[in-house]
């Protein structure tokens, strides 16, 4: 199976700052990437996938080349792992695929995948993987074979051990992308400890924080869903390896964040 290189370990400041770029919207954020030195996550989406323009996606290529690469965030809305024979399963795999391939052709270093565990449905974390698992497997094997990382993202684990449980059954050397936004909401674990958790499969952070009532996606210096500074600070001195990635939600709230980072000896 392909190698795939883990990320470099951080120094302060943090100068391989990711930001998530719509694929939808990328030339028009274009200059504010290249103006920031910030490395764009690009944001996929089902339509985006199964309808192709290679136009933008050319484009995109460029803007990716200028800003020292990029990494991918794979469609999530609507993308479920029902039975193996269900039509949602095969629409699943089907963007997910594809959405492997668009990330190659972008050079992207990693993708964030949403397992998509809900345990709202009645299901364990067991139960879930005996039915539901196969197709992510195959999904993260395929995207290895084209020279992309696959990353498995926490969205409603409650703890880091239920997402350790699903990556053990999925591509060797699949990732692991902490989002403690999420975590704030759902867990009951402090983001460090999903950090320390994690950390022989650690590869990427997603920066934003919330009030733990629900993922708001505020600016890193408001909210008490976790304390950025502090813990971003203290996994640089404990020589983590990880991408930081903005997951801003306007315009504004990057910039914000930017000048916070900044303030905190983060950026230059």
């Amino acid at each position: 199976m392909t190698n795939i290189p883990m990320p470099p370990l951080q120094e302060q400041p943090l100068l391989k700052l990711g930001c998530t770029l719509p694929f939808e919207s990328a030339v028009e954020y274009a200059p504010v990437f290249l103006k920031f030195n910030l490395r764009p996550e690009v944001l996929l989406t089902s339509d985006s996938v199964l309808n192709r323009d290679d136009n933008l996606i050319e484009e995109i290529n460029e803007i990716c080349k200028g800003c020292g690469g990029c990494t991918v965030h794979a469609p999530f809305i609507s993308m479920f792992w029902d039975n193996v024979d269900s039509e949602m399963q095969k629409r699943t795999e089907e963007v997910l695929m594809g959405s492997a391939e668009l990330s190659s052709t972008l050079k992207a270093d990693s993708a964030v995948i949403h397992t998509n565990f809900d345990p709202r449905t009645g299901e364990t974390i067991d139960q879930w993987l005996s039915k539901k698992v196969k197709g992510l497997a195959k999904v993260t094997e395929y995207y290895a074979s084209l020279g992309v990382r696959p990353l498995i993202e926490n969205v409603r684990e409650s703890t880091p051990e239920m997402l350790l449980k699903i990556r053990a059954e999925l591509w060797d050397d699949t990732g692991i992308c902490i989002d403690p936004g999420h975590a704030a909401v759902i867990s009951e674990v402090s983001a460090p400890e999903w950090f320390k958790a994690v950390k022989p499969h650690l590869c990427e952070i997603h920066l934003h924080n919330n009030y733990k009532d629900y993922d708001a996606h505020l600016p890193l210096s408001k909210g008490n869903g976790w304390d950025p500074e502090k813990d971003l600070k203290n996994l640089i001195k404990e020589g983590y390896s990880f991408f930081p990635v903005m997951e801003p939600k306007d315009k504004e709230t990057a910039m914000i964040n930017i000048k916070t980072l900044t303030e905190w000896g983060l950026r230059v």
